[in-house]
């Protein structure tokens, strides 16, 4: 870029925004009907892809408070039997 100008963020649209002056045109649609599709596509693979990794650590989470309790339980039943 020049200086003082700001470059595009990357998800910026690779088709230009038409001119004010006229519509965009059947294709230009279709391009960014398919841009749109393929983000969506990625977000939702990326959304399930989280939701399994969130479900993976609350099941570590819950095996621990088990396992936790479990120990608990273990040691009051031998400070009970000591008396």
């Amino acid at each position: 870029p020049y200086p003082g100008t700001v470059s595009p963020p990357p998800s910026a649209p690779a088709v230009a925004a038409p001119a004010a002056s006229r519509a965009p045109s059947r294709e230009e649609v279709d391009v960014r009907v398919g841009e749109t599709q393929q983000k969506l596509a990625e977000l939702k693979r990326v959304q399930e892809q989280l939701e399994r990794e969130r479900a993976a650590l609350e099941e570590t989470r819950r095996r621990q408070i088990e396992f936790q309790t479990g120990r608990r339980a273990l040691d009051t039943r031998r400070k009970q039997a000591g008396r």
